[in-house]
């Protein structure tokens, strides 16, 4: 059984993932949703980035993770 304080962490960093995925940001070819650049995974909750994701959209993703984890892990990839 799923521990119930992992899920309450987990809906509340969706819920500020998909506050920041309705704003759109500038990248180096043009402007995106926030959320083409990233993959947010739960187990255990992590953020993988794809290559064209910016400098700052990434530190703002960190943020919102670290808020909730104490800790973060990201890795990237391609797209």
């Amino acid at each position: 059984m799923a521990d119930p304080g992992h899920i309450n962490i987990i809906n509340q960093i969706q819920k500020e993932l998909d506050q920041l995925n309705e704003e759109w940001v500038d990248a180096e070819h043009g402007r995106l949703k926030a959320n083409s650049c990233y993959h947010f995974e739960t187990d255990p909750p992590h953020i993988l980035f794809n290559l064209n994701c910016p400098p700052d959209l990434q530190d703002r993703l960190k943020n919102i993770l670290s808020k909730y984890t104490g800790d973060y892990e990201s890795h990237s990839f391609r797209d």
